[in-house]
């Protein structure tokens, strides 16, 4: 129905996005338009370069407090942009950043959130 009524590349541009988000291909694959509307009704937080992404995952709403987010850190469960964080003091930094300056935040395999970093919209 998607290939119906918008087209062929919309379908495959939507279903390359679907995967990326989901951890099954790389963000980078998907441009910056595609991306900005797949995120468009997942939860949001402000974030800024800098911060600690223990405090990002509070505050974006995926994990209840920051010993959660150690302890789901230790077992492997945290991703930003895809990729397990390993170091619970690790910080936001400028290259964690996709095209429209925010971060993708995924606890486990489906609960997703965004960082909008300040001062990149």
């Amino acid at each position: 129905v998607t290939t119906w009524v918008h087209g062929a590349d919309a379908t495959e541009r939507v279903t390359t996005a679907s995967r990326a988000l989901f951890g099954g291909g790389g963000l980078e694959s998907v441009d910056a338009g595609t991306l900005a509307d797949a995120v468009a009704e997942v939860p949001r937080a402000q974030g800024a370069v800098g911060a600690r992404l223990v405090e990002l995952f509070v505050a974006a709403g995926l994990e209840k407090g920051l010993g959660a987010a150690r302890r789901t850190i230790a077992s492997g469960g945290l991703y930003i942009n895809n990729g397990k964080i390993a170091d619970s003091e690790r910080t936001l930094a400028a290259e964690d950043l996709l095209p429209g300056g925010f971060a993708l935040l995924r606890k486990g395999k489906r609960n997703l959130a965004v960082i909008e970093a300040a001062g990149t919209r």
